[in-house]
């Protein structure tokens, strides 16, 4: 065991293995918690040598031209007016739609007709060329005469396919599900426009053209004209007469004289 000096006492608690002589040192009190970067015990983490970069700003959004708001308004279609929806009238594009199918097989149709004429005939050429042959018929001019009016008759008849099938192709691009025409006490709806019961001055349906759908003609007293495809329309016109007839209170109906033409 130690012998301590005389007049010196052995320290005491957690500094008792100080040397004799040496000064206690005074020690900060301890504190609990999380590390901060400055504090009792020293900087936590320890400054690095290079900063660490930051995440990069985001690159502000640009403004946009218009508001939201004022996007909606003008996208919003306007109300269809109550007072011409007593008897609503929708398309129906499948009768359209069965016509342009038509077209385009009956286009096609002409078109392999043509190819087939083109190649028999071509086919007959090539065995009568020679006088000498075996089927005992030269091609003559009268042969190309009459080749020449049976491929001009086929090139003809693809042409009149193709008009037809551009006016069905025509016919479906026009047509919408939806409403068509709108009847009621206050006149009637159609191509966003109330056309109003004093303002209408007549009501006629005309023939189709080339095998097309008749027309509905909405004649206005301000001299402008609408026109529907009554063929397209999910209501017979005797139909669309009689609501017509009766929401009008007799002022108006559809003139039919011109389908016996």
């Amino acid at each position: 065991m130690q012998a301590w000096p005389p007049g010196q006492a052995p320290q005491q608690g957690m500094h008792a293995w100080l040397p004799p002589g040496q000064v206690q040192q005074a020690w900060p009190p301890l504190e609990f918690g999380p590390p901060t970067r400055s504090g009792p015990v020293g900087d936590w983490p320890p400054p690095t040598t290079q900063p660490v970069p930051g995440p990069e700003p985001a690159a502000a959004a640009p403004e946009p031209a218009a508001s939201v708001t004022a996007v909606a308004t003008l996208e919003r279609p306007e109300p269809i007016p109550s007072e011409a929806l007593d008897h609503p009238v929708f398309f129906d594009p499948a009768p359209a739609v069965a016509w342009w199918h038509k077209q385009r097989g009956a286009l096609r149709g002409r078109i392999v007709s043509l190819v087939l004429s083109l190649v028999i005939w071509a086919a007959l050429w090539w065995f009568t060329r020679e006088p000498d042959n075996a089927l005992g018929w030269q091609w003559g001019p009268l042969s190309w005469w009459i080749a020449g009016i049976s491929v001009g008759v086929s090139v003809l008849m693809i042409v009149w396919a193709a008009v037809q099938f551009r006016r069905a192709k025509r016919a479906v691009a026009a047509l919408h599900e939806g409403l068509a025409l709108g009847i009621g006490r206050g006149g009637l709806y159609l191509d966003d426009t109330l056309v109003r019961w004093p303002d209408l001055a007549g009501l006629d349906v005309h023939p189709g053209r080339l095998g097309g759908s008749a027309r509905l003609v909405v004649r206005t007293a301000s001299g402008a004209n609408h026109t529907l495809p009554l063929d397209h329309l999910a209501a017979t016109p005797a139909s669309i007469d009689g609501a017509i007839r009766a929401l009008s209170g007799g002022r108006a109906w559809l003139d039919l004289t011109r389908l016996d033409d």
